[in-house]
């Protein structure tokens, strides 16, 4: 398990040792930074804690990075590590080493990419034959029973509503086992350790309260979870007048306090889809500006895209530039704002390198066609799994639809057991919906949408119909 999360993140490990050298930081430089954010660059950069914690202690980081290939479980970290050591003994520098090492981790990804999409595809597959048809092929065969003769049990509908939501949760599992991009931290960067005047901190604090108050749509989209503390509470009281119908009563809670989260989170995926497509024209017009001889800050206040995707961000991290808060913190709170995982990699890498060079416009070029990659590929799931989400929709108003007909058509036969029936329907969607969020979008919280629009078309079907 470890050795295969390390592997995963060889590329982020590369690239970050890549993009520091050629900004002049040495071996060790290198290596401790790194180390410091290891969170937000995965297993393999974790690896590299122990030995930044050596050269701490007068260990040549030479030997600490030996030291390292030897003990981690991962052969491939092993031979890039004393490869790296090897090339900066030998020629003095490491930076063609590591521009061939990046390259090479990053062809890898990209057959990674291709193997987890023809993967992906076949556990569509699968969970359309398991968790579709034979949901339906199941019911169907036990309400045929019900009707020909009384052998037809409630205990077996019943273990198929335990059934479902358990080996879905399995399914989903499973799928973030073959995940090829690595795990890193979520949580927002902290800022860096910049001499900032109190006045200052607190006037950028108030700017971003003034901002949450003038745009509270924009704060929702960034963080679609507060929204929960409103809807939750009104999803309780509107419920109460319905309390006695057990459906429209769970119908309201879920539709009240799940559609407006799920809502934010599309607009918040789909915002973050905008920056990952935007910026890497940004992060290369920076580039050339900086290219001219000006500084970052100078570049920044000098490139604010007239049409972008990004526009409104990028103006914010201008005008806090020119309210004198430093370039790095600006782009820190630009991170924190989006909560992107390969933002957050970006300012991080950002922030390192105007510490050891001026002139970052070769990191920015790098920093660009990396997140083109980044973006290309989440695109390239998107689409793969659009018709396989179409599907599943069209599975389950299959099932919706064949349990409407037997409980309409055989009403003296089932009605006792139409409860059982319902309830399969519903959770048949609830747990359809998040099988669809998580295979197209990366997350199982991308299927809280899918999820509410299958439960409220299997209630609303059944109200109108008289069953519930």
């Amino acid at each position: 398990m470890k050795k295969a999360e390390i592997e995963k993140s060889l590329c982020e490990t590369a690239a970050y040792l890549c993009i520091l050298s050629e900004s002049g930081a040495g071996t060790a430089d290198a290596a401790a930074s790194l180390a410091e954010h290891a969170a937000y660059f995965g297993a393999a950069a974790e690896e590299l804690k122990t030995a930044a914690d050596e050269t701490r202690l007068g260990v040549p980081i030479f030997n600490a990075l030996e030291n390292t290939a030897k003990t981690t479980p991962s052969e491939k970290l092993a031979a890039f590590l004393l490869g790296y050591v090897s090339s900066v003994k030998t020629t003095g520098t490491a930076v063609p080493y590591l521009r061939g090492a990046a390259d090479t981790f990053l062809a890898k990804r990209k057959t990674a990419q291709k193997q987890y999409l023809d993967s992906l595809t076949i556990f569509a597959e699968i969970y359309l034959t398991l968790f579709a048809a034979a949901p339906l092929f199941f019911t169907v065969a036990w309400s045929a029973m019900l009707m020909i003769s009384d052998t037809a049990r409630p205990e077996l509908i019943n273990t198929l509503c335990i059934a479902l939501p358990l080996l879905t949760a399995v399914f989903l599992i499973g799928i973030d086992r073959m995940e090829y991009l690595p795990k890193t931290a979520k949580r927002p960067p902290a800022e860096p350790e910049i001499a900032i005047p109190a006045w200052l901190k607190r006037h950028d604090r108030h700017m971003r309260q003034i901002a949450a108050l003038k745009n509270p749509i924009r704060y929702l989209t960034e963080n679609p979870k507060a929204v929960l503390i409103g809807s939750i509470p009104a999803a309780l009281l509107l419920s109460i007048p319905v309390r006695e119908n057990p459906y429209l009563c769970t119908a309201v809670l879920v539709l009240v306090s799940g559609v407006p989260y799920a809502v934010f989170s599309l607009r918040q995926e789909k915002r973050q889809r905008e920056i990952e497509q935007a910026l890497p024209e940004y992060l290369r017009s920076l580039g050339r500006a900086v290219n001219q001889g000006i500084s970052l800050s100078e570049a920044v206040l000098l490139t604010v895209p007239e049409k972008s995707r990004i526009k409104e961000d990028i103006q914010q991290i201008a005008d806090e530039i020119r309210f004198q808060t430093p370039v790095q913190t600006a782009f820190f709170h630009f991170a924190s704002r989006v909560k992107n995982p390969a933002v957050t990699r970006m300012v991080i890498l950002l922030g390192e390198c105007c510490r050891f060079e001026s002139n970052v416009s070769n990191a920015l070029f790098r920093m660009a066609d990396e997140q083109q990659e980044a973006a290309e590929a989440a695109e390239a799931r998107r689409t793969g799994m659009a018709p396989y989400t179409a599907v599943i929709y069209l599975a389950y108003l299959v099932f919706l639809f064949v349990m409407v007909i037997l409980l309409l058509i055989f009403p003296g036969d089932i009605a006792e057991y139409s409860t059982y029936l319902v309830n399969t329907v519903v959770i048949q969607g609830i747990c359809s919906g998040f099988a669809a969020g998580k295979m197209g979008g990366g997350k199982t919280s991308a299927g809280v949408m899918h999820a509410c629009v299958m439960f409220a078309a299997g209630v609303v079907t059944f109200a109108v119909c008289g069953i519930i």
